[in-house]
């Protein structure tokens, strides 16, 4: 084997190791742009608000006609419907990548929260969502540093 085409090799696996590790520690210590992080959490509020479900889905006697989230939160906080608050549980658990989330929801005179959410906030999303029945769904997303 030529010497001067190992040492060139062994190299270039040496420079790839060092920036493997530079990477992954600035992955593990969570350097992100603050700018992406608020973007995070407001694309994570309106999706979870602009989504639509199936009633079927939430209910064994509902029909398979599509309903938007954001006025089953308006029902949620309204009426205390237990499947739409089990719902949104398990979206922001999915959505919120592990962080600790706190999503407080204000219709009307009434207003309901979810989830625990932490002791430092990293970042926070509010929205005001129109419902189809009429009214404004006020709501506050807050993502919380693991």
């Amino acid at each position: 084997m030529n010497r001067g085409g190992f040492v060139a090799l062994m190299d270039a696996v040496i420079f790839s190791a060092v920036i493997l590790v530079a990477l992954s520690a600035l992955l593990g210590l969570g350097i992100t742009a603050q700018d992406g992080d608020d973007r995070d959490v407001s694309a994570i509020l309106g999706s979870v608000m602009s989504a639509e479900v199936r009633m079927s889905d939430l209910a064994e006697d509902g029909d398979g006609s599509m309903v938007r989230v954001s006025d089953l939160c308006a029902l949620w906080v309204s009426t205390g419907d237990g499947a739409v608050e089990e719902y949104l549980e398990e979206a922001l658990d999915a959505l919120s990548g592990g962080r600790g989330y706190r999503l407080d929801l204000s219709f009307g005179e009434y207003s309901r929260s979810i989830g625990d959410g932490g002791e430092r906030e990293s970042m926070a999303a509010f929205a005001d969502v129109p419902v189809t029945t009429g009214g404004t769904l006020q709501a506050e997303l807050r993502l919380y540093r693991s």
